[in-house]
């Protein structure tokens, strides 16, 4: 690869896959990755640290440069790409928090 693929940002949490989709309208190549997360309890410091780890990963290998090509514009390419994309899922990392909060609480009170 030539360029540098990146994620645009995740656009979407489908709540009941647990989820995280990434998506864009901008012009610049897409690359869609899928990050299950339903494993994760997400309502501890350690559980949002994993998530944040295995969205930077995922972050890392999206945004691909090709060895032959590499040069120090490349590599701060690759490395905006990779803060880039990373900030682009906060807001989607925290949605997931709160609808795995109000699940957590409506599961709670239905037990009562």
């Amino acid at each position: 690869m030539t360029k540098i693929h990146r994620i645009a940002g995740l656009a979407a949490i489908l709540a009941a896959g647990s989820v995280l989709a990434a998506g864009s309208a901008s012009a610049e190549p897409q690359v869609i990755r899928a990050l299950s997360f339903s494993d994760i309890n997400l309502q501890n410091p350690d559980g949002v640290a994993q998530l944040e780890r295995r969205i930077e990963r995922s972050a890392r290998a999206m945004c691909v440069v090709n060895p032959a090509l590499s040069s120090a514009a490349l590599d701060e390419m690759r490395a905006r790409c990779i803060s880039e994309t990373v900030a682009s899922t906060r807001a989607s990392v925290e949605q997931a928090i709160r609808a795995q909060r109000a699940r957590m609480t409506q599961t709670a009170s239905a037990q009562r």
